[in-house]
């Protein structure tokens, strides 16, 4: 309670008395005040006013760090993480950040020290005949888009096997090149080598293929019978057909309240799409977010596939299906863009400004998935101007 008095007390001082001067320690909690408020602009003056007074004060530079990144000012906020590490090597979160930073501008040798990586592949191995396990890091999207790589080990000679969630497996039932598969909890068979591919050994191990055109897609396969009962489904649509997904997963902040996440948009924003003439749009979105799909009016029309879509047949495999019989996907930054790509299918991802760093920077495709195209917003939670971009790059997509 006594912190935010001075909080509040600080800002109405501000008000009052603008000309009046806070102590560093004033500045530091209003920076943190505006922070957690989302205010970056805000939070960012503070913190820095703060540092004037005391600028080796490791906690309000790594702050600021982080509301300099929530604003895309990513040179910024590096520079302020390497001001961390030059006085405090073993700082283990501004180490964390600062690899991020080196990955999205695919700076490999200054991210290399930083990571606590001891294998980064099988390179200069004969693992002919070995058993290799590919052990599941992360979401839905992560474990599709590290499919590439259990094709990459089958195709070395290896007998590969892969734990992951046990959602995915019809999904991945189809990849030829996975011997195995382990849902996630169970006991894991000996292997030869264990490979727990995180996104950070992502980058590395595709660091010698980002420049060059991507030969691993497609490595997931829809169900063909599926492919054509969707066909069928779809057939009396003339329209250029768009898949929608605009729900990322859901956030908590730091007292467990659910908080907007940045990746996702309203579905109400797509509006201004349903004014292009000769488009008919369909829901990808799963669980959260579905209920916003009863608060459209007007001519903004999403079509639904039913209650057993990817119910009956696993989890993504109707999704499989149908993506292969629209015409593109457009979608937030979630397991729906890597599953497009990963079937080689248009597809449109809209990122926030704070992206992950697997997207990169500044750039319009993604060296993961040659069929994708990527829309950014350049001002924190703008996503008007990403439609905009959008609906102008659909009309000419689709004469």
């Amino acid at each position: 309670m006594k912190c935010y008095s001075i909080i509040f007390t600080c800002l109405a001082i501000s008000f009052l008395f603008p000309n009046t001067v806070c102590t560093h320690v004033q500045q530091e909690r209003l920076g943190i005040f505006y922070h957690q408020k989302r205010n970056y602009e805000q939070a960012c003056n503070h913190y820095s006013r703060a540092l004037a007074d005391n600028p080796h004060n490791i906690t309000v530079l790594y702050n600021l760090s982080l509301a300099l990144t929530e604003l895309g000012k990513f040179d910024e906020s590096q520079h302020a993480l390497e001001a961390i590490i030059q006085q405090q090597p073993l700082h283990k979160d501004a180490k964390r950040k600062l690899v991020l930073h080196y990955l999205r501008n695919k700076e490999w040798k200054k991210a290399l020290p930083l990571l606590s990586v001891n294998d980064y592949w099988w390179y200069n191995e004969d693992i002919t005949d070995k058993k290799i396990l590919i052990r599941h890091d992360g979401g839905f999207g992560d474990v599709i888009q590290f499919m590439r790589y259990a094709k990459h080990l089958h195709q070395a000679g290896a007998y590969v096997t892969v734990e992951t969630p046990a959602a995915l497996i019809p999904l991945l039932s189809r990849c030829s090149f996975i011997n195995s598969l382990i849902p996630q909890g169970n006991p894991l068979p000996v292997a030869d080598k264990k490979y727990i591919v995180s996104t950070p050994r992502l980058a590395f191990i595709m660091q010698n293929r980002l420049n060059q055109s991507s030969s691993d897609t497609p490595y997931l396969t829809a169900h063909p019978t599926l492919i054509d009962y969707w066909k069928k489904q779809l057939s009396d649509d003339t329209n250029f057909k768009i898949g929608l997904c605009w729900h990322s997963s859901t956030m908590r902040d730091q007292t467990g309240v659910i908080v907007p996440n940045p990746r996702s948009i309203p579905l109400n924003k797509f509006a201004p799409l349903s004014q292009i003439p000769g488009v008919s749009f369909y829901t990808l979105q799963k669980v959260n977010g579905t209920d916003q799909l009863r608060t459209l009016s007007g001519k903004f029309v999403v079509h639904e596939f039913g209650n057993n879509f990817d119910q009956a047949n696993g989890r993504f495999m109707d999704t499989a299906a149908v993506m292969k019989n629209l015409d593109l996907i457009i979608t937030v930054d979630t397991a729906i863009a890597h599953l497009a790509g990963a079937l080689d299918v248009p597809v449109w991802v809209m990122l926030p400004t704070v992206s992950d760093f697997r997207w990169f920077k500044n750039c319009s495709d993604s060296p993961w998935y040659p069929t994708m195209r990527l829309f950014r917003q350049q001002q924190y939670n703008d996503w008007d101007t990403v439609v905009q971009k959008i609906a102008q790059k659909l009309q000419k997509y689709i004469k």
